[in-house]
C-alpha cells in the first residue's frame, strides 16, 4: 500500500545510542520515550479526526511530526509511513489516505509494544 523500505519495529541500535546519550540525566530514556508515546497518541487522534473531516493540512502536519519523532526513536518503518502519509495528504483520496493511516497506526502500536518490552515500562 505504501512506499516503505525499512523493516517494521525499532532499530535497537538507535535505542541503545539514545540510552547511552541520556545516561545520568534525570528521567533518561524512559522520559523521552514517555513523551514520544504521549505525543504520538495525540497525533494519531489528530490524524483520525482530520481524515473524518477531510482536512488535508492537519493530517499532513500530524504525519510530519510523527515522521520526525519516529526517526529519532529508531522506528524507521513508522517514519517512512509518516512520510508517505505526509506526501499523500494534499490531494489524496479518502480511501487511500485511510488505508495508509491504518497501516501507520498498526506500525505505531507495534513500536509502542516493543518500547514497552525493551524498557519494562507502560504509558
Amino acid at each position: 500500500m505504501s512506499d516503505v523500505n525499512r523493516p517494521p519495529g525499532l532499530d535497537l541500535r538507535t535505542l541503545t545510542e539514545l540510552r547511552r546519550a541520556l545516561a545520568g540525566q534525570e528521567g533518561g530514556l524512559g522520559q523521552i520515550v514517555g513523551v514520544f508515546v504521549q505525543e504520538s497518541r495525540r497525533r494519531l487522534v489528530a490524524m483520525h479526526e482530520a481524515l473524518a473531516r477531510g482536512e488535508a493540512e492537519p493530517l499532513r502536519l500530524a504525519a510530519h511530526t510523527i515522521r520526525g519523532s519516529a526517526e529519532m526513536m529508531g522506528a524507521g518503518r513508522l517514519a517512512d509511513l509518516g512520510r508517505a502519509l505526509e506526501m499523500a495528504a494534499p490531494g489524496g483520496d479518502g480511501a487511500g489516505l485511510e488505508a495508509l493511516f491504518q497501516e501507520l497506526r498498526a506500525e505505531y502500536e507495534a513500536v509502542e509494544r516493543q518500547l514497552s518490552q525493551e524498557l519494562g515500562e507502560t504509558w
